[in-house]
């Protein structure tokens, strides 16, 4: 009953992948999610906190903290992934995370993979770990096994919520551009696109030379009136052909 609530749309968890945005990126807060699973499902967040300590001399001391009254303990915990958002998230996984933040965030993995078995739609922590997998350049062998697993979404998936967040990142730019409150940068690089099969038929060039364009936003309050003087001293520059 418990998970059958926690993974209801009304509480957050579901995920559009093919409609992803920056806010939502922004807007996830390990925070609000580990303390969501505690206060709606108490009883399995203390079963697994058991479980999960099973060896340990401390296991009776760490269960009863887990009172969802009482989140002093669990706000000292917590404050380490803040609104850093992404940051939190590849902080506890990573190695130098505490034993007691490991297992923190094995929690709520658990807790997520249920949530989706019993709610598909429910798996913004698994959309949230899929898109930093893909800036990771994770292999898609990683991808698929943990997608089989329930920690993640399928390829498939994640490319949805790159072309959702190309567009968005697209319009972005252009209204920004349209504001003429911008400066461009350009920069030309190349890149050796190696074959891995080495075959006669493609014994083309396989160095590329592409351009990288860049777009700032104007800071420090510029308006369109104080660019009025571009035009003047773009005549007298010494750059001018």
């Amino acid at each position: 009953q418990e998970i059958g609530d926690l993974s209801g749309k009304k509480h957050g968890s579901h995920f559009a992948v093919s409609h992803s945005s920056v806010e939502q990126l922004e807007d996830f807060n390990m925070d609000l999610l580990g303390k969501g699973m505690q206060r709606l499902a108490p009883t399995l967040w203390g079963l697994l906190d058991r479980l999960l300590s099973m060896g340990k001399k401390n296991v009776g001391t760490e269960v009863s903290t887990e009172d969802p009254e009482d989140h002093d303990k669990e706000d000292i915990y917590w404050e380490a992934f803040g609104d850093r958002e992404l940051d939190g998230l590849i902080e506890a996984v990573s190695a130098n995370a505490s034993a007691k933040q490991r297992k923190r965030i094995k929690k709520v993995m658990i807790f997520s993979i249920i949530m989706q078995t019993v709610n598909q739609k429910s798996k913004s922590f698994q959309s949230i770990f899929s898109i930093f997998l893909q800036s990771a350049h994770a292999p898609q062998k990683v991808i698929d096994t943990l997608s089989r697993m329930g920690i993640c979404v399928s390829v498939d998936s994640i490319n949805a919520a790159v072309v959702s967040l190309s567009k968005e990142a697209h319009c972005g730019i252009s209204a920004l551009g349209r504001t003429l409150l911008a400066s461009y940068a350009y920069d030309n690089f190349e890149v050796d696109l190696k074959s891995t099969i080495h075959t006669v038929d493609k014994s083309e060039d396989t160095l590329k030379h592409l351009t990288a364009g860049l777009l700032f936003p104007l800071q420090h309050g510029v308006t369109l009136n104080d660019l009025h003087c571009s035009k003047a001293l773009w005549e007298t520059s010494l750059l001018n052909p």
